[in-house]
């Protein structure tokens, strides 16, 4: 008798993921360093933060390339894939955007059933339109543990940038009453948070993991109900 796959036991798939991303992430320093430069350029002479965004968006598009490089040491990032990705993110931002207007429950929802598009995109090489029906299919009959795998991995993204965020807002008050520092607070505390991307960076790198584990196991149980059918 076959039993089917089991779903990823988020415990373990987030711990291999944070892990794994460590090394990866360390690796890349040569991006890290240079896209954390950039950042701390942007907050030492005020310049536009879209300049920032646009620097921590490239280090998603590598951070995509490492994790599919996890499965095939031989991948690499082409511009039609990165494309493919902007048109998903896209397309998932503007279904999430248009159903929170209405409500909010509709924007997460498009946004959980979006969710593994760029993982279609990114790990099996789909177009835009495919790895929409993919991500739609898998998270079919799947949606609750979906929704709460993103729910999870965005909280273990973004808090421990949040932690240090806080960290270098009290230090920077510190240290400006001390008067070791001679600018305002805001753009003392503003270069302190960019000083930091690299924590972020690795979020973004452990996220891509997180998602691959996720993907490959809705797969993997998709693929076990095709066989017993």
């Amino acid at each position: 008798m076959r039993v089917a796959p089991a779903y990823p036991r988020l415990g373990p798939l987030f711990g291999a993921a944070f892990d794994r991303a460590i090394a990866i992430t360390l690796r890349s320093w040569p991006w890290i360093i240079a896209i954390t430069i950039i950042d701390v350029a942007v907050a030492w002479f005020q310049l536009s933060d879209r300049i920032a965004d646009l620097s921590d968006a490239v280090w998603s598009f590598f951070a995509a390339a490492n994790a599919a490089r996890t499965v095939d040491p031989n991948y690499r990032m082409t511009g039609a894939t990165v494309g493919r990705l902007i048109v998903v993110g896209l397309a998932t931002a503007l279904g999430a955007g248009v159903g929170a207007i209405a409500l909010i429950w509709p924007g997460l929802y498009l946004a959980t059933k979006l969710s593994m598009a760029p993982a279609a995109v990114v790990f099996d090489g789909l177009g835009a339109e495919g790895g929409i029906g993919q991500s739609w299919g898998l998270t079919t009959g799947r949606f609750w543990q979906t929704f709460l795998f993103g729910v999870l991995t965005q909280i273990a993204i973004v808090l421990p940038f949040f932690v240090g965020v806080l960290i270098v807002g009290g230090l920077s008050s510190l240290l400006i009453s001390l008067g070791v520092l001679h600018v305002e607070w805001d753009r003392a505390y503003a270069i302190g948070v960019q000083i930091i991307t690299p924590i972020l960076l690795y979020g973004t790198q452990a996220g891509w993991l997180a998602g691959l584990y996720w993907y490959q196991g809705l797969k993997a149980m998709r693929d076990a109900e095709f066989a017993v059918a």
